[in-house]
Formats: C-alpha cells, sequence, structure tokens
C-alpha cells in the first residue's frame, strides 16, 4: 500500500503514475521472503588504502606500495598486447603514473590479470590493506562518508552484531 502512495510522488505525468500504480498491483506480494540481514560494526585497519576517486599521485604513503606493485606486474604477449608496451618497467610507469586515479589502476590491473579477484590479490600483495571509496552521497558533494573494501578479512575485527528480523508492522 505504501509503495502505491509513493507513486503520487514520483515525476512524470498523471498517465505514467496510473500507469506504474497498476503494474504496482500486478505484483503478488506473498511471494516476498522477508530479509534476515545483518549489520556489523567493525575495526579495520587504518591507512594503507587505495583511494578509487584521487589521483595516485595526491595519496600520501602508496609509494612504496606502488613501487611493490610494479616487481609483481605480470609481464607477457597479453601485457604487450593489451597496453602496447615493451618492457615491465614501461607497463608500471604507464600504470602508476601520478594523474590516474585508484580507479584506473584497478580497471587497468583487471584487464592485465583478467579477474577482479586476481587484480585485488595483486594490490594486497604490494602492501594495500583495500580500497576506499566516497559513498553515494559524498561523490554528489553533500556529506564526508567512505567505504572501505578490506582486502584481508583476517585483519577485520568484529565489535558488534546488530540482526535484523522482517517486522511486516514497520
Amino acid at each position: 500500500e505504501e509503495a502505491l502512495d509513493d507513486v503520487r510522488y514520483m515525476d512524470g505525468t498523471p498517465a505514467e503514475r496510473a500507469a506504474v500504480r497498476r503494474e504496482l498491483l500486478k505484483l503478488d506480494y506473498s511471494k516476498l521472503v522477508p530479509s534476515k540481514g545483518q549489520l556489523y560494526h567493525v575495526d579495520i585497519p587504518d591507512g594503507g588504502y587505495l583511494k578509487w576517486e584521487r589521483r595516485l599521485g595526491s595519496q600520501p604513503g602508496i609509494a612504496r606500495n606502488l613501487e611493490a606493485l610494479a616487481g609483481l606486474l605480470p609481464f607477457d604477449d597479453k601485457s604487450r598486447e593489451t597496453f602496447g608496451v615493451k618492457s615491465r618497467t614501461e607497463l608500471a610507469e604507464m600504470l602508476t603514473d601520478d594523474e590516474e586515479t585508484g580507479s584506473d589502476l584497478y580497471v587497468r590491473l583487471r584487464l592485465l590479470t583478467g579477474s577482479p579477484k586476481a587484480a585485488s590479490l595483486l594490490l594486497r600483495d604490494a602492501g594495500f590493506s583495500g580500497i576506499s571509496y566516497y559513498d553515494g552521497v559524498s561523490r554528489n558533494g553533500h556529506s564526508e562518508g567512505e567505504n572501505f573494501v578490506v582486502f584481508d578479512e583476517a585483519s577485520v575485527k568484529m565489535l558488534e552484531t546488530f540482526y535484523q528480523g522482517f517486522d511486516p508492522d514497520i
């Protein structure tokens, strides 16, 4: 019922809102599965994160990680073809250019290694704790929240668990 009420606040013409309302009425809500999720309060490692949105040159303290990464990069025919480089040194310089962002580096590592997991493991082996990125609100300039991806689950300390049951009256 709440979803039907919310339709009146949608953008669009009255005819479009009416069409959405008709589609919602067709849904069989008895088939919805109650959520039994959990929320955790954790302690994660301080520092050592690759900042997703920031240029590599503006990220203090990652030079050593980038240097280690350069030594770990796979270099083969695929590397040469994908990036048009002739040496491991040239590949490392291209990947770790100060003007590139953390996101640029990660995307290129995914291309180089063939998978997100392999790219993350390569960053972990180079000494990165994980990746940090702004939350959706922060990207729009409204707050300063960050999200973190931690590469080593053993370094995450669980402080508290909040169990969330399904309450149909809420």
